[in-house]
């Protein structure tokens, strides 16, 4: 009877520890970043990556992530060559409240969220008034930069959009084009191409008016 309770203990012990260890995402981290980040920078891209799944799996009604995702890109695509404007992910004030509550140094080694100035346009005019905006943008400084483009060196498809973000240093209009109509490059089973499909989407910002 002892060696049972013992036998149990051990399994629930060994149960307790997995669990704990496993990450909120059910995605294995590429052993390559686990290597290159730190666990701050690791456990925020977890809870982003978490953060847009459950968006994408919602919009698109589907359960196989990978699948969600293709179709999600492949739905902007087609928006995008009818000359629709695709809507964002999120409203940018739910993804800026979210983003704000995380730990901002690891954060911002990938994303940023600036303050930003413009003026909107009336009646076809341009007001006078400057109004700010809170935008999320993407750091060409930051540790995830110099990952991506070490791992997309000898992939041509992938060195295509480090060297878009290099030459513009954010997201911009070619690469919220470029993005979905190379969707099926990607394998959102990937740890790397969920992060950077993550990244995408979240500094896809609601357009300034």
């Amino acid at each position: 009877m002892t060696i049972v309770l013992v036998a149990a203990a051990i399994m629930t012990s060994c149960t307790t520890k997995t669990n704990k260890s496993k990450s909120s995402v059910d995605l294995p981290t590429d052993q390559t970043a686990q290597s290159f980040f730190n666990k701050e920078e690791l456990n925020v891209f977890n809870q982003l990556i978490t953060f847009v799944d459950q968006e994408v799996l919602k919009q698109t009604a589907l359960t196989d992530i990978n699948a969600a995702y293709h179709q999600y890109f492949k739905d902007m695509d087609t928006k995008i060559k009818k000359k629709e404007n695709p809507l964002p992910l999120f409203k940018d004030v739910d993804k800026i409240k979210f983003l704000k509550n995380l730990d901002q140094t690891p954060l911002n080694s990938a994303i940023m969220v600036n303050l930003v100035q413009y003026h909107p346009r009336k009646g076809g005019k341009v007001q006078e008034k400057a109004i700010e905006k809170e935008v999320v943008a993407f750091n060409i400084r930051g540790s995830f930069f110099k990952y991506f483009s070490t791992q997309s060196h000898g992939d041509p498809v992938r060195s295509q959009l480090s060297q878009q973000l290099k030459l513009i240093g954010d997201f911009s209009p070619v690469t919220y084009t470029w993005f979905p109509a190379n969707h099926r490059e990607f394998n959102f089973n990937s740890y790397n191409d969920r992060l950077i499909a993550s990244l995408f989407l979240l500094g896809y910002n609601e357009p300034m008016k």
